[in-house]
Order: structure tokens, then sequence, then C-alpha cells
């Protein structure tokens, strides 16, 4: 796994959330470009409880709102080529 650290990131791109170090859009989408499996995680982080949330309104089951986001995290990296 590669590892991809903050400081490495431009500074536009991370800040400082109530639960910590969060990435905004942008520096998401660049890790799913280089094909960095952080993406996944800081995605979750990000959007995870709002899409959880949905997905359960929708489901009204924990277990399938879990697959159906779980599911979508795996289509958008599909989705994404990688920037060469």
């Amino acid at each position: 796994m590669d590892y991809i650290f903050l400081s490495d990131l431009p500074a536009e791109a991370v800040y400082i959330g109530e639960g910590g170090t969060c990435m905004d859009d942008a520096g998401i989408i660049q890790l799913y470009w280089d094909r960095n499996e952080e993406a996944i995680k800081a995605t979750s982080d990000q959007y995870g409880r709002y899409c959880r949330a949905i997905a359960k309104n929708i489901l009204s089951s924990d277990e399938d709102a879990e697959e159906c986001v779980n599911d979508t995290y795996l289509s958008a990296w599909n989705a994404i080529p990688p920037h060469r």
C-alpha cells in the first residue's frame, strides 16, 4: 500500500475540522487520480456518515446501507481512470 502524507498535499487541500484533519474534495479526487487507496478512506471520513444515513433511509437496513455505500466507493474507484 502506498502512503500519502499530508505534508505532500498542497496546503489548500487539507484543513483541520472538528474530527481532526480533513481533506477537501480536490485533494480526495487527486487521490483517486493517483490510484491511492487512501482515497476510499478520505471519502468515507468526509462523506461516510451522510451516505450511510441516506442509504439507511432508503433501505431501512444497516447492513444493506453499509453494502450500498461500499459499492458506491468501489464504483467511484473504478470510474476514475489513473492520471498520467
